[in-house]
């Protein structure tokens, strides 16, 4: 298995330079809402984990290779996808492989990273050498050729648009049109390099087997287990929005804060070891991708995400936020788009008595009362689901139409066919007999005044005193 390092740490690095017209459908489902992401069992954590509903592309559906190492998103629109199988285009319908955009030379090749260059060119990294794709065009940077005859896993522009190029055999740079190894003599010609980040103040860190190197001014530093550095070989670097410094290892995730170490383990709900990739978005949610799936960072604990099957992802190598806002993740089991979800839908799944909602309010106490053709009413309160279903003979009081609580508190219960009027007191149900209320009730309301208005299948009544009135056509119904 190769190293395979995310290059794109900081999210929205780019400004769109023209609309996503290539990217249409990638609007499709924004507002769709289906299962809410984690049952109520964790509630808690679901109520601060926003929820997604995701998509996966496989082979089946035109990815050259499941695996997907590396994803970047060019200022034309186009989603650029490296696969252990080749790079391929995606415009949101359909894949385009390399070898039909004029580049043989990656149709088949293991791609390792990819890095998006203000100028619009794409850089590719790949174990048979570093190409640059400019105005469409793939050329391949024949000067690291003479360099090293290793893989590519790192691929970064620095400040002052320089690329950088990790190897297997050390570090690279390209600079005004050429190519030099960087620098001459020290322990960066000699390491294999995996990751690389510079910070807003010009900070260059590398990410190398088995030590991480600062460079700033010229200066370099050394981190490594003989000086502080917790876990090694770092395999990706991420800087979040408030400075620290995250470092993804084969032995844990570490965050270098004020520089100091703090390593996570499985107490804060992390339960992979081996990070692959680290990436904070532009909502500053910290992303951590491992080899046995990927957790998002809330509130000081890692909680693991889960697909639409509820069940986890595979092996995680990168991530990347489109312009749009989705969030791609690519993995050994194919490319996967996440969608925040605008809604959450409560279903049997998440313990409501049906599936069937007829009415909804809002109780006294703050709780949900939720009507249910077919499973009778449930109470949602704090995040927890129970049901008051009755099985009696007519089945009348799981058949619920409307609902109504008064000033008073009572709850009143409209049900279908024949089943009439409830109300609920003292947690007792009790039937209004009254004959013009035998029929399916609709809708209840009261008044000002406290009178009841029921709305049956046979007409309008006025509930005053216990005592029902009919109102009908000659009333100026």
């Amino acid at each position: 298995m190769p190293w395979i390092t995310d290059q794109t740490c900081l999210s929205y690095r780019y400004p769109m330079a023209v609309p996503l017209q290539s990217l249409k459908l990638f609007l499709f489902g924004f507002a769709m809402a289906i299962y809410i992401l984690f049952p109520l069992s964790i509630a808690t954590a679901a109520s601060v984990t926003p929820s997604y509903s995701s998509q996966t592309w496989l082979t089946d559906n035109g990815l050259p290779h499941n695996a997907v190492a590396a994803i970047a998103q060019t200022h034309d629109g186009y989603l650029w996808v490296g696969t252990l199988g080749g790079l391929a285009r995606f415009d949101g319908v359909q894949f385009t492989g390399a070898g039909s955009l004029g580049a043989p030379e990656l149709e088949n090749a293991g791609i390792y990273c990819l890095q998006v260059a203000r100028d619009g060119s794409l850089w590719i990294g790949s174990p048979i050498g570093l190409f640059r794709m400019q105005q469409g065009k793939f050329s391949r940077i024949t000067e690291i050729d003479r360099q090293t005859n290793n893989p590519v896993l790192a691929v970064y522009e620095a400040k002052d648009n320089s690329i950088w190029i990790g190897t297997r055999e050390g570090l690279m740079q390209w600079k005004d049109g050429k190519i030099s190894q960087f620098p001459q003599t020290n322990i960066l010609s000699r390491t294999s390099v995996r990751a690389i980040h510079q910070d807003d103040d010009g900070t260059l860190w590398f990410g190398c087997h088995p030590d991480m190197i600062r460079l700033q001014d010229s200066k370099m530093q050394v981190y490594s287990r003989t000086n502080g550095l917790p876990t090694d070989p770092v395999r990706t670097i991420c800087r979040d929005h408030q400075g620290n410094l995250w470092l993804g290892s084969n032995d844990g995730l570490t965050r270098m804060m004020n520089g100091k170490f703090y390593t996570f383990r499985g107490k804060e709900g992390l339960q992979d070891n081996f990070i692959s990739s680290v990436y904070e978005d532009r909502h500053t949610n910290l992303w951590v991708g491992t080899y046995g799936g990927f957790y998002r960072f809330v509130n000081g604990n890692f909680f693991a995400a889960l697909n639409d099957e509820q069940e986890r992802y595979d092996l995680i190598y990168t991530f990347f936020e489109d312009r749009e806002g989705n969030m791609w993740v690519g993995g050994k089991d194919g490319l996967h788009r996440l969608n925040a979800k605008k809604f959450n839908t409560y279903t049997r799944k998440e313990g409501l008595a049906h599936n069937n909602v007829m009415s909804v309010i809002e109780g006294k106490n703050g709780g949900l009362w939720i009507g249910t053709w077919g499973g009778g009413l449930s109470l949602l309160t704090n995040q927890t689901i129970t049901n008051t279903t009755f099985k009696n003979k007519n089945r009348t009081l799981d058949l619920v139409l409307a609902l109504h609580q008064t000033t008073n508190g009572n709850l009143w219960v409209g049900t279908d066919y024949e089943g009439g009027l409830y109300r609920l007191q003292n947690n007792a149900y009790i039937r209004y007999t009254n004959s013009y209320l035998g029929s399916a009730v609709r809708v209840v309301h009261e008044d000002a005044a406290g009178n009841l208005w029921v709305g049956t299948s046979s007409g309008l009544n006025l509930v005053r005193n216990n005592k029902s009135i009919r109102l009908e056509k000659k009333d100026g119904l």
